[in-house]
């Protein structure tokens, strides 16, 4: 994904020169910010393709400006921590964010990352609107509503629902949505499916919605819990 620019924000110099050299070396256009604010500015200036987003910056820290970002952008959000802790895993991931590096990390890794997140951002989506009872999911406009109304779906949220949507009878595997999903440069764990399907599944009920992406034991999931829920509505 040549010449794409990646807002890179960090409030460490060093980690920000090293993403940088790295990203650059990779074909990216790189921007930097050292903190939430700027950082919200930099977004609103520059459009990015992508964001590496630290979770510990200040003013606001990383955590709130993805929050802050998920109300405007689906832009994909690579978050950087130092700590490994699944705790905080979990709080990014509700948060918005796509994927979680602990550092240190290869920076050819986060290029490979980034580069898996736009090729799926950039795929040319036909025109079509997938529906279950109540909820609709517009493949070109990206948009998810139930009733009509919209619902904030993170654009892995969106691409978990979809594959559902698409294949409403079929049991996938976790590699199966992860080969659909985030395609076949996978670098996480099983559990971040579990993660973002579970978060998409909350969204949607809270909105009002069917019971979606239904968890088959030992295998992976399906869009309902009974074959007699498949009809459409």
């Amino acid at each position: 994904m040549g010449n794409a620019t990646i807002l890179v924000v960090d409030d460490d110099q060093d980690v920000l020169d090293f993403v940088r050299i790295g990203l650059e070396a990779e074909g990216f256009r790189v921007v930097e910010a050292r903190d939430g604010e700027s950082a919200m500015i930099a977004f609103e200036a520059h459009r990015p393709a992508a964001l590496v987003l630290d979770v510990g910056i200040g003013r606001p820290n990383g955590i709130e400006v993805c929050r802050q970002l998920r109300q405007v952008s689906a832009v994909p959000i690579i978050m950087l921590t130092a700590r490994r802790d699944e705790v905080d895993e979990l709080v990014a991931l509700a948060a918005g964010a796509d994927d979680y590096v602990t550092k240190p990390f290869s920076s050819r890794v986060l290029a490979a990352r980034l580069s898996v997140r736009l090729a799926h951002r950039s795929e040319l989506l036909v025109s079509e609107v997938l529906r279950f009872r109540n909820l609709s999911l517009d493949l070109e406009s990206r948009h998810v509503c139930v009733d009509g109304a919209p619902v904030g779906l993170t654009r892995t949220e969106f691409e978990i629902l979809a594959l559902l949507l698409r294949k409403p009878r079929r049991v996938f595997t976790r590699a199966e949505m992860i080969d659909a999903v985030w395609s076949q440069e996978w670098f996480g764990d099983y559990h971040l499916v579990e993660t973002h399907t579970s978060r998409m599944r909350r969204k949607i009920v809270d909105a009002g919605g069917p019971r979606v992406a239904i968890a088959v034991r030992g295998v992976g999931y399906r869009l309902a819990e009974d074959i007699e829920q498949l009809a459409i509505a």
